[in-house]
């Protein structure tokens, strides 16, 4: 009896003295007796622990931090681990801690998301499509955990399309020096934009012979060369909006909550002054509302950091932005719907060329236009006519000329 006594005092002793050799485990102890000031010094003297053991360190301090009720210490430790290991998983913790730790996360995934695809592109750009894989199935995966937690929004929607993309050609082409985007990939729109423009070659001239002619022998006869430039992103970003019928619904909308906010008595709408302050909020709000789609086609479509910014230039990311770009695409829709409900064709062709490319159509494009709704069931109206709007939206008349 006396040998089992002595036995238990001796297992019991066991977990004090691995506590008192091993710092972390006597912090979580302290945590789990809610002695959370006396886990929180001795997490403190923890120094320079390997990376899992610092995981361990800071989620505790976490811990501890919150049920102090020093949230926002709590949530800038959160924010270090999440940066670190965005789709770290917390070893049980109460649901409150949860709760704050897919706050944080939910904030920071958004940013984590383009840094990591940015990241890729730099990899890409440096010929190494095995490393480019790797943040791109990051990237991905953070994209699923977004979308999951409700972190998402139209540009996450836009870049997934660009990640599924370059992780196909990075599949196509990791034994390659370069990438290129696959025939499939690519619209004829696209294709087009992609053609460079050639500029004439010097002929050389003898010098014994003061004049030529097209008929003369070696001769080449003049190239014209197309000195238009490209629409800037901003200006391709509220060329596709407008032309689609964007515009006004955002401007609905920052007036409605321009009006919500403040309400103008019947005084206040007769004073010139109190209508121009409510003319600007309407217009500051409308513009922040524009800040994103902007941003996606600077990223999409502006030159890089040192790059000239008025130059024309295609990527295979241009590409699959008009390609599977689910904004564009339901934008697109929305104009379709539009021109469906005309009465026939001429009349949905004159709406759609005005509507996209301010002109009246030739006679083979209204022509065209016919033929695509004959010969497809009524009930794919719109979906005939939506193609059609994303074709002039993508074509090379639009970004140069529009």
């Amino acid at each position: 009896m006396k040998t089992i006594a002595v036995l238990g005092l001796l297992l019991a002793a066991v977990p004090a003295a691995l506590a008192a050799e091993d710092p972390l485990l006597a912090a979580k102890d302290l945590y789990a007796s809610a002695s959370y000031e006396e886990a929180l010094t001795t997490l403190s003297g923890i120094e320079s622990p390997p990376a899992e053991i610092a995981r361990q360190v800071d989620m505790y301090r976490a811990f501890s931090l919150y049920a102090l009720g020093r949230t926002a210490e709590a949530e800038k430790v959160a924010e270090s681990l999440i940066r670190r290991e965005p789709m770290m998983e917390l070893d049980e913790a109460a649901p409150r801690i949860e709760a704050m730790f897919q706050n944080v996360r939910k904030r920071l995934l958004p940013v984590l998301i383009r840094a990591e695809y940015r990241t890729a592109r730099t990899e890409l750009d440096g010929k190494k499509p095995e490393s480019a894989k790797v943040h791109l199935n990051d990237a991905r995966r953070m994209l699923a955990s977004a979308q999951k937690i409700g972190a998402w929004d139209e540009g996450l929607a836009d870049l997934q399309v660009l990640v599924d993309g370059f992780l196909d050609l990075t599949r196509a082409a990791a034994d390659q020096s370069s990438l290129a985007v696959p025939a499939a990939v690519v619209s004829p729109a696209a294709a087009q934009m992609a053609q460079p423009i050639v500029p004439p070659v010097p002929v050389q001239r003898a010098a014994a012979q003061s004049s030529y002619g097209p008929e003369d022998e070696g001769v080449t006869p003049p190239s014209v060369v197309d000195q238009r430039s490209p629409l800037m992103p901003e200006q391709l970003c509220w060329s596709v909006m407008q032309a689609t019928g964007q515009f006004e619904p955002l401007r609905a909308q920052a007036t409605a909550e321009v009006d919500a906010k403040t309400k103008l008595t019947d005084a206040e709408k007769a004073d010139p002054t109190k209508q121009a302050e409510r003319a600007t909020a309407i217009e500051k709000l409308f513009r922040e509302k524009l800040r994103g789609h902007e941003d996606q086609y600077v990223r999409s479509f502006g030159g890089a950091a040192g790059q000239p910014q008025t130059d024309f230039f295609a990527t295979p990311e241009q590409a699959l932005y008009f390609e599977n770009g689910g904004v564009l695409r339901s934008w697109a829709a929305g104009l379709a719907n539009r021109v469906a409900a005309l009465p026939e064709p001429k009349v949905m062709a004159e709406e759609l060329y005005l509507s996209t490319l301010t002109r009246l159509p030739g006679e083979a494009e209204s022509v065209e236009l016919a033929n695509a709704l004959a010969t497809h069931p009524a009930d794919q109206k719109a979906a005939v006519l939506t193609d059609l709007t994303w074709a002039l939206i993508t074509s090379i008349e639009f970004r140069f000329s529009h």
